[in-house]
């Protein structure tokens, strides 16, 4: 099974991604509608005017609220997969509709064990990364636009679909208590690592706002130092691409759905890393010339 419906919609909104960075080059010749169309928070900056877009604006903290979709979500779907898997327990009705309407073709290019991962995996990021929003970061009062705030709904929500697509049907045949492969080992691994940089980061980017009490002082924006940020700005991005490459580790590398999911995260992280890597060395004369944006040594 795959789902062409997933895989178009993620290859579109990532050559809107790359249409945008390439939009940046005219940015001071847009019009402020469009500005805020595509950018948010330091990149788009103070606005020169007001647009009609500012009417579909939350705060950038709304964060919070579609890693709860996606914990609830994710959380939900693992209990229901490894149910069907183990016990063969019948999905819930709408469960197995939606699956069905995002399904084009029968395909299977992973295995019972890697599906029911990488539903848990999700939940893992999700939860923590809800934990990290309201425990560890510090949101000045900048703010997103809803398009992209429901891209990030869309992803999280639909994920468990975009992974069982391509998985084995729920019968006694798919069973879920096979020896681990190697491809399931690594890609855990790596998306325990790169989870734990992932949050270093975050944390990071959170005590520059801290003093030493841990009291929020300021909501500016300062040079990061130590660990991964010696080698790039967005060392959250570059983590975040290495958590989407460890699905697609476990789930085999052939799953199409799950390329395309990467594909859009992949291009996301490195679009928003350049902008954020270019704010940084425009505002700040004496930041590191050797660092990347993103990719260490490369990028």
């Amino acid at each position: 099974m795959a789902s062409s419906v997933l895989i178009v919609f993620w290859l579109i909104s990532s050559v809107a991604i790359v249409l945008a960075a390439v939009l940046t080059t005219f940015k001071a010749h847009l019009p402020q509608g469009f500005q805020d169309l595509l950018f948010y928070g330091k990149i788009r900056g103070k606005r020169s005017k007001w647009s009609v877009v500012q009417l579909i604006e939350v705060p950038k903290r709304w964060f919070t609220y579609f890693y709860v979709i996606g914990t609830l979500v994710n959380g939900a779907a693992f209990v229901l997969v490894v149910r069907a898997y183990l016990n063969h327990h019948t999905l819930p009705a709408f469960f197995g509709q939606a699956l069905e309407i995002i399904t084009s073709t029968k395909e299977v290019s992973t295995d019972a064990l890697a599906a029911s991962l990488l539903i848990g995996m999700m939940f893992v990021q999700n939860f923590r990364r809800f934990l990290e929003c309201v425990a560890v970061s510090v949101y000045s009062k900048s703010t997103m636009n809803l398009i992209h705030f429901m891209l990030g709904v869309v992803l999280y929500s639909t994920f468990s679909l975009a992974v069982l697509s391509e998985a084995p049907p729920f019968s006694a045949d798919a069973n879920i208590v096979l020896r681990p492969q190697l491809n399931h080992v690594c890609g855990v691994a790596l998306f325990a690592w790169a989870s734990f940089h992932h949050h270093q980061a975050h944390v990071a980017f959170a005590e520059l706002r801290k003093n030493k009490k841990g009291e929020v002082v300021n909501y500016e924006h300062a040079i990061p130092h130590g660990g991964w940020f010696e080698y790039v700005s967005c060392p959250h991005y570059f983590m975040e691409i290495l958590i989407y490459l460890a699905f697609v580790i476990v789930g085999g590398l052939y799953h199409k759905t799950l390329l395309s999911i990467f594909f859009f995260v992949f291009s996301n992280q490195l679009v928003a890393g350049y902008l954020t890597h270019s704010w940084y060395k425009q505002n700040f004369r004496a930041y590191p010339a050797k660092r990347k944006a993103v990719l260490p040594f490369i990028f």
